[in-house]
């Protein structure tokens, strides 16, 4: 059985409802919470909701919603145990800490709320889903980092620090990150070997592209370095729009990297490890509305790019016309200059 922080036993399983709570959870509430007896999934979102209600926790009776508990026979509450739960598009401020006894969840989707802080979610082993967009946090709690999410969607958000800890549950499993719209100034790992999106369009990266130090969870002098080169052989998609880049210097590597998106941000020059390591991958590269005067040289040896965008920048040659005519012709008129 599993315990939480305080070492009290809790449960996987919905809680049986009793008659005193009832009454704070409004009919349609109710009836949901009723039918995810025979699905282990409860869709909350668009009810209005402010917290999350105490008949998930409470032994609240349900029987007066509209829907019948006794089809099938046996007790509903016995029947299976809770593995999603949505409770998008309400007005809930906090997650219940009482969450975290409901043991067999493997999702939750809490975006498009007004939540500021999260209470302790490690007791939480199964939980591999977690989408937080559009709140109003401005951290995560070190604990976040002791599940074993495959995906985090922190997006839309107020964040202004964030680093995974590279040997943390989280960075060992983490499949997919997007901090978008968030107020980041670094990079948030150094170690994700599973990682394969890492979208971070709208942040407030700047100058050469910042990480944070190894094994500090806060920045040191307001100054990102790292002596050690980031490997990230899963990545395929890096997003990176609408920030304020001017190199993409950093000792990190992604030789497996499909789709490099860097539009709208201050490059004057494509260089760097990050870049040059996916040479021989890139499908995608997105540079457009950047400072660049010329065609990337690299595009001649890009053997899988399909799509180039280059529009925006203060290129002079090739002329338009060629560029208008799309990704193909633009790398026919490199090779012709190439001198081999």
């Amino acid at each position: 059985m599993l315990q939480n922080r305080r070492g009290n036993p809790t449960t996987s399983s919905f809680q049986r409802p009793t008659n005193t709570a009832a009454a704070t959870a409004s009919q349609s509430v109710l009836k949901l919470v009723a039918q995810a007896r025979s699905t282990g999934r409860l869709n909350l979102s668009n009810q209005s909701l402010t917290a999350v209600p105490d008949v998930l926790f409470t032994r609240a009776d349900v029987r007066g919603a509209d829907v019948s508990l006794d089809q099938g026979g046996g007790n509903w509450w016995e029947e299976t145990d809770l593995t999603k739960l949505v409770i998008a598009d309400n007005e809930i401020e906090s997650i219940d800490e009482r969450v975290a006894e409901l043991g067999a969840l493997t999702m939750i989707d809490a975006h498009n709320n007004k939540i500021s802080t999260l209470p302790d979610l490690s007791a939480l082993g199964n939980l591999t889903v977690l989408h937080l967009a559009s709140n109003s946090l401005v951290s995560l709690p070190d604990s976040i980092w002791l599940l074993n999410l495959a995906e985090l969607n922190i997006s839309h958000n107020r964040i202004t620090f964030l680093h995974i800890p590279p040997t943390s549950p989280a960075a060992l499993s983490l499949a997919i990150l997007d901090a978008s719209n968030n107020q980041l100034s670094s990079l948030p790992l150094t170690s994700a070997p599973r990682l394969t999106k890492l979208m971070l369009k709208s942040n407030m990266l700047s100058g050469p592209l910042p990480l944070p130090p190894q094994g500090t969870t806060q920045p040191v002098g307001g100054v990102f370095t790292l002596t050690s080169p980031v490997v990230l052989p899963g990545l395929l998609q890096l997003d990176l729009r609408i920030n304020r880049l001017t190199t993409l210097e950093c000792p990190v590597t992604a030789r497996n990297l499909k789709e490099l998106l860097l539009q709208t941000n201050k490059l004057v020059l494509l260089s760097g490890a990050l870049y040059l390591s996916a040479v021989g991958s890139l499908e995608t590269l997105d540079v457009r509305e950047n400072s660049l005067d010329a065609l990337p040289k690299e595009i001649v040896d890009m053997g899988e790019l399909k799509r180039l965008f280059v529009e925006g920048n203060l290129i002079r040659n090739p002329r338009r016309a060629v560029i208008e005519k799309g990704t193909a012709a633009m790398v026919q008129w490199m090779k012709e200059r190439v001198v081999v």
